[in-house]
């Protein structure tokens, strides 16, 4: 019988090729154990309920992506950050798509838009003389929301579309928006 951290990710393991056929707030912790034929005492160890299997899930996905503490000199040279990000949602993709997608938790997706935005707020400066902070966090929501949405895009598209292009396309959106930032 497994023990430790390594039972705790068979677990999210087993959870999430559930969530290939189910909504992850409909499986049930019978379902969870038979599938993953581990005892409920075993279960409940690690987790307290399938809500907490859902945001080990989701708080080991979001803490993994790489940021700017990773990457000290990002503003210089934001291909790096933006390469390794794309590089470990890739690696990723199974997790992404399954918190994403049709039966993954709908606030999971705001959990990464929030991630972004954060992002942007410390590392970019709006010239404040010409935005209010409500117009501040609208275009940051915009922001942030697009880009999920075009990384999403990139990951189930990735064989019509290099990391090469993703990057210019950022480029050339950045460029527009950059006026704000001055």
């Amino acid at each position: 019988m497994l023990r430790g951290p390594s039972t705790e990710q068979y677990i999210c393991e087993k959870f999430l090729e559930m969530m290939e056929s189910k909504p992850c707030f409909a499986i049930k912790v019978t379902e969870l154990v038979k599938h993953a034929q581990i005892s409920r005492s075993s279960f409940y160890c690690h987790f307290d309920s399938i809500s907490d299997v859902i945001k080990r899930i989701e708080d080991n996905f979001l803490a993994r992506i790489p940021n700017e503490k990773d990457y000290p000199n990002h503003k210089e040279n934001p291909h790096n950050l933006m390469i390794a990000t794309n590089d470990y949602l890739k690696k990723n993709i199974k997790v992404l798509m399954a918190l994403c997608g049709p039966y993954g938790d709908p606030a999971f997706t705001k959990k990464l838009t929030k991630n972004l935005s954060g992002f942007l707020d410390r590392n970019f400066k709006m010239n404040k003389t010409l935005l209010s902070d409500v117009e501040k966090k609208l275009i940051f929501e915009f922001v942030s929301t697009g880009s999920w949405g075009m990384n999403l895009w990139w990951l189930s598209h990735s064989n019509k579309a290099s990391i090469e292009d993703l990057t210019k396309a950022y480029q050339r959106i950045s460029r527009h928006l950059s006026k704000l930032f001055e």
